[in-house]
């Protein structure tokens, strides 16, 4: 009957879906870990580029580019996002040890670095409530909310 086609069809597409998540997945958890091969790059752009001029802007730099991948629905440009976070992380904790140490120096390196952390774990817990409202209103609004807060970093002068 045409109502059994129409079920085998949506489980089909179900099943696609599905596949096509833990496809996405599984290369987001094996590339992530692979952008260790990039850490002498930044760290030879920190020591040779002012952190103003070189590992902030890198770093502000990916982070609007993977929010800008991120809202193009195209499963060919999410593998370049992966890549991007992936830089994105990267770039972000080595500018952040780097600022750190270089502001607070090392009397005070720990307790900088785990106030921020715990404060950075703190607003990570948002991502709950952020992934039922992109459920509700669609993963667009929430990637221009975190686009349009990325944007006025490049304005601020560290």
């Amino acid at each position: 009957t045409a109502s059994s086609v129409a079920e085998r069809a949506a489980a089909h597409d179900e099943q696609e879906r599905s596949a096509i998540v833990q496809m996405f997945s599984l290369s987001l958890a094996i590339l992530m870990p692979c952008a260790i091969v990039l850490i002498p790059f930044v760290g030879r752009l920190l020591d040779t580029v002012p952190l103003r001029t070189g590992g902030f802007m890198a770093c502000n730099v990916t982070g609007v580019l993977y929010s800008i991948f991120a809202l193009v629905p195209s499963l060919h440009l999410q593998w370049l996002s992966i890549l991007v976070l992936s830089a994105h992380r990267v770039t972000l904790f080595s500018c952040l040890f780097a600022y750190t140490g270089s502001r607070f120096g090392p009397a005070n390196f720990g307790s900088i670095v785990g106030v921020t952390t715990f404060v950075s774990s703190l607003i990570g817990l948002l991502q709950y409530p952020l992934a039922l409202l992109a459920e509700t209103y669609g993963y667009v609004a929430i990637n221009l909310l975190i686009l349009a807060m990325l944007v006025p970093l490049f304005l601020l002068k560290y």
